[in-house]
């Protein structure tokens, strides 16, 4: 884009100013989401596996995992951990907690029991702003480093862990 410099004002080549307009007006609109309602921004989701010690969690054994999923945001909507069990299914009366150690200490983080007469191979929780919103918090910046997962009762192998993280990014909010 040229600038022209006139006497006491800039302004702006024609063609140079025309073909500005939209981009300009997109990223003011963008910004003014941002500012208003973040969530209408460009909300995203991403998702990555956390890396676990180990794969059995029993009752005598936590397991601490981590997770990033190298996108920081500037609110989170919610998180979600989908399970995968293998071998050691989730029986019924297993309990597995999720504490993020920096809110709870173990085993107090939210968690699930199977409750009912079959074993199960997956199982998938989230939390959500509106209801744990120191939970969702901790991942605007996208990873957490110290996750423990427990089982006040029963044991569980852990095929894999995917921690779905939905929000604005903060390059939206640029």
């Amino acid at each position: 884009m040229r600038v022209q410099r006139g006497t006491g004002s800039d302004t702006l080549d024609h063609s140079a100013r025309m073909a500005s307009t939209v981009p300009i007006a997109t990223a003011s609109l963008a910004a003014a989401l941002c500012l208003v309602a973040p969530r209408l921004a460009a909300a995203d989701t991403v998702a990555a596996a956390a890396h676990l010690r180990r794969s059995t969690v029993t009752e005598d054994a936590p397991v601490m995992a981590r997770v990033n999923v190298h996108e920081k945001f500037s609110s989170v909507d919610s998180v979600c951990f989908e399970f995968t069990f293998e071998n050691d299914l989730l029986d019924p009366g297993d309990f597995l907690t999720i504490s993020p150690l920096e809110l709870f200490p173990p085993p107090t983080g939210p968690g699930f029991e199977n409750v009912g007469s079959e074993p199960q191979a997956t199982r998938t929780l989230c939390m959500t702003a509106e209801f744990q919103p120191d939970f969702v918090a901790i991942f605007a910046d996208g990873k957490e480093n110290k996750i423990e997962l427990s089982m006040p009762s029963g044991s569980v192998e852990i095929a894999s862990l995917m921690v779905v993280v939905a929000g604005t990014p903060v390059k939206a909010c640029r």
